[in-house]
């Protein structure tokens, strides 16, 4: 019995980062946070950001 059924589920995936970006070391120091809550506790380094030019849409527009 063959199964009609072929190449299901995902194939394939992208990954789209934004350009702009905060560092995390010098947002705990705006935040007024211990030192090391987003680099140490988070492991982050650094949080990118959409511009105000920039959504949902464009987002996938711009993966191929």
């Amino acid at each position: 019995m063959s199964n009609k059924y072929e190449n299901l589920g995902i194939i394939d995936i992208q990954i789209y980062y934004p350009r702009y970006f905060v560092d995390q070391e010098e947002l705990e120091m705006y935040d007024k946070v211990d030192k090391g809550k987003y680099t140490i506790g988070l492991g982050q380094s650094k949080m990118s950001f959409a511009g105000d030019n920039e959504d949902i849409n464009s987002f996938c527009l711009t993966c191929k």
